[in-house]
């Protein structure tokens, strides 16, 4: 992969859509779709932050891929 914004945004872009579908807005469920969208994208040395503001439960989810 190259290492410009341009191509980690398709990357990220590509994972979201694979896995966003299974979030169907229920909080508890997010976790387990951010984990599903670190192993889709597969970038080794990034970090992944995913922030939602949903109103039941906001959250910040990170994981540094290696």
């Amino acid at each position: 992969m190259k290492n410009t914004p341009r191509e980690k945004a398709k990357v990220l872009s590509a994972g979201m859509r694979a896995v966003w579908p299974d979030f169907q807005g229920d909080p508890d469920r997010l976790e387990d779709v951010f984990l599903r969208l670190v192993e889709a994208v597969q970038t080794q040395g990034h970090h992944i932050i995913l922030v939602t503001t949903t109103p039941a439960a906001p959250c910040h989810l990170s994981k540094r891929l290696s």
